[in-house]
């Protein structure tokens, strides 16, 4: 399996994995009004008040990724094919029409 197709398969796992509270970092653009800036860190998965955008947006739930992820996540940010970059824009697209 080519490495672009397990970091997909691996970021679809991830975001499956989410309710293990594990500690996740946001990879994905700045929201307006403050509400999720990138790089934060959550040390107990994603928080309960982010919970219904993700519902609403299921790619921003994609760009929270594990610490140990983090380096792969943004190299994969600059392959506009990767799965991470694809939910990124999916996610920008989300919040300008919003």
């Amino acid at each position: 399996m080519s490495k672009k197709k397990e970091a997909e398969k691996e970021a679809v796992a991830t975001a499956d994995n989410m309710e293990d509270m594990q500690p996740l970092v946001y990879i994905g653009p700045s929201l307006p009004g403050g509400l999720l800036t990138r790089y934060t860190i959550f040390s107990n998965g994603i928080p309960t008040h982010l919970q219904g955008y993700c519902e609403k947006c299921p790619s921003l739930k994609q760009l929270f990724v594990p610490p140990e992820r983090l380096a792969l996540a943004e190299n994969n940010l600059k392959d506009p094919a990767s799965a991470e970059s694809v939910f990124y824009r999916e996610t920008v697209d989300f919040f300008r029409k919003g």
